[in-house]
């Protein structure tokens, strides 16, 4: 006897019916129509929230469609569908749904956000999400395809050739598997085959011409200590080393922070304060990481929790020093994002009082992108500016925001400065009078959150500042002689250093 699937729920079959109207309106390229089909989608969502990430991921598709029809190339600093797109990928992404929808819809939504992500600068995050993707279907083609350009764009973009010929040699090796016999393709790409074939070409060609020698990416030392292994394995595997390295995975190679500024032009007499800036923010990223690692380290007290007397109100709060290292790194981490603002602001010579800046205001003047940025060719400074949207909302519903945690951190590094946060071991429903309350897991969360936008954030920095720096090489039709100075690593103890 044949069994008989089961009957789908009328409201799936709604939501099959939706997918298909969607395809025939993005073939069709009809953009009322495809309007018409995101206030449906938007409207289901309002319904019920089952097939919830399903319905995000069409949206999402809508808007992409919407943009192709629209302005499918843009450079423009703003792009309400584009920023659509990011939003509702995010939130498919994040749904309690997600994991019910199946490894090749779970693939399709992480690839086309890093795909996003990875066309407006952000290639930090998009290898990391390109990674995501892979670990549903190792074999996705397009995953595959595109994280092999995404490595292979940023090894171009590199100032150190030798970190640049590892990336390469690994985007390599992702594009022959994207363009071997057993590879997944879940549909047609016209064209995308000969794209991975010229990008494999030009890749063969630069490394056969390098012969780089071979490396063992897991032969290099975690440290000396069983503590200093154990923090570097962690740093590791959430990817919180300043290496371009760790973009191929948790390997010894990249347990290390030399990333830089690469070699900038100033006048002779200038001081390298650009250099002494960014040095001071890699620093407290370090201090702000060993803080989160030992917040979350081992189960003992701190000596400095001994006999300090705090009266038990009997709703969970969680103290000690721990906790509060892990306050401290969640407040450098966003403390950074500003810094950044004000190594833009000197660095473009903007002229903004350093007082007032964030990364979240250094961009617009009256409504619009400031001029000194807007007709820029420099990718990674966009990147820049598509993260600080990350941050860019006062309330949930904020129509500028393209993350949907980007209120809360907001509020939150509001609150941590300005008011009271307790955080609590358990969630409950006690009152909490004028104190505001979070779980340690969910501070923990956004503590994870906000450290990785920052090592994002002084990745994309230095790109910019090299790719400005190309473009003036360009520009410089000048006979001027240019004299270089080498400046030596600094090898430091407290209170004083040496140079060699």
């Amino acid at each position: 006897m044949t069994r008989r699937p089961p009957a789908k729920s009328a409201r799936i079959a709604k939501v099959d019916a939706l997918a298909i109207a969607i395809d025939a309106a993005i073939e069709a390229a009809n953009q009322q129509e495809l309007e018409a089909l995101d206030k449906r989608c938007a409207a289901m969502l309002k319904a019920s929230s089952e097939e919830e990430a399903r319905l995000w991921y069409y949206r999402s598709n809508v808007q992409a469609a919407l943009q192709d029809t629209t302005d499918a190339q843009s450079w423009k600093w703003r792009q309400p569908h584009r920023e659509r797109q990011i939003l509702y990928l995010r939130r498919a992404k994040a749904t309690a749904g997600f994991a019910a929808v199946g490894p090749e819809c779970r693939t399709q939504i992480l690839t086309n956000l890093a795909n996003t992500l990875n066309s407006l600068g952000r290639s930090i995050e998009a290898l990391q999400l390109y990674d995501q993707a892979l670990d549903q279907i190792p074999r996705f083609a397009v995953a595959l395809g595109n994280r092999g350009i995404a490595r292979a764009e940023l090894a171009r973009q590199l100032y150190d050739a030798g970190n640049a010929i590892v990336l390469m040699q690994a985007a390599a090796v992702d594009i022959q598997r994207a363009l071997a016999p057993d590879a997944f393709w879940d549909n047609d790409y016209p064209g995308a085959i000969d794209l991975y074939q010229r990008w494999l070409d030009w890749l063969t060609a630069v490394i056969a011409h390098n012969r780089p020698r071979a490396i063992d990416v897991d032969g290099f030392s975690l440290g000396r200590t069983k503590t200093e292994k154990r923090f570097r394995r962690w740093a590791l595997e959430n990817q919180l080393f300043l290496s371009p390295l760790s973009v191929l995975g948790p390997h010894a190679i990249a347990a290390a922070d030399p990333f830089g500024l690469p070699p900038h032009r100033g006048s002779f007499d200038e001081p390298p304060h650009f250099i002494a800036w960014y040095n001071q923010m890699k620093q407290e990223f370090a201090a702000a990481r060993l803080m989160l690692f030992e917040s979350i380290d081992g189960n003992d007290r701190h000596f400095a929790d001994r006999d300090l007397l705090l009266v038990d109100t009997l709703d969970f709060h969680a103290f000690g020093l721990k906790v509060e290292k892990q306050r401290i790194a969640f407040r450098m981490a966003y403390g950074l994002l500003d810094k950044i603002a004000g190594f833009l602001n000197g660095y473009f010579k903007l002229g903004d009082d350093p007082n007032r800046l964030s990364l979240r205001t250094v961009w617009p003047t009256k409504g619009q992108v400031r001029r000194e940025f807007a007709d820029r060719p420099n990718l990674p400074l966009r990147g820049l500016y598509w993260l600080s949207l990350d941050l860019l909302a006062a309330e949930p519903a904020d129509i500028d925001a393209i993350a949907p945690d980007a209120a809360e951190l907001n509020q939150l590094r509001n609150a941590l400065e300005h008011r009271c946060v307790v955080l609590r071991e358990v969630d409950t429903t006690l009152p909490t009078g004028i104190i505001e309350t979070r779980t340690m897991l969910e501070f923990r969360q956004s503590t994870y959150r906000m450290m990785s936008l920052a090592r994002a954030a002084l990745f994309y920095l230095s790109l910019a500042v090299g790719r400005e720096e190309q473009k003036r090489d360009e520009e410089d039709t000048d006979d001027k002689i240019i004299l270089s100075r080498s400046l030596g690593t600094y090898r430091g103890v407290v209170g004083y250093g040496e140079f060699g």
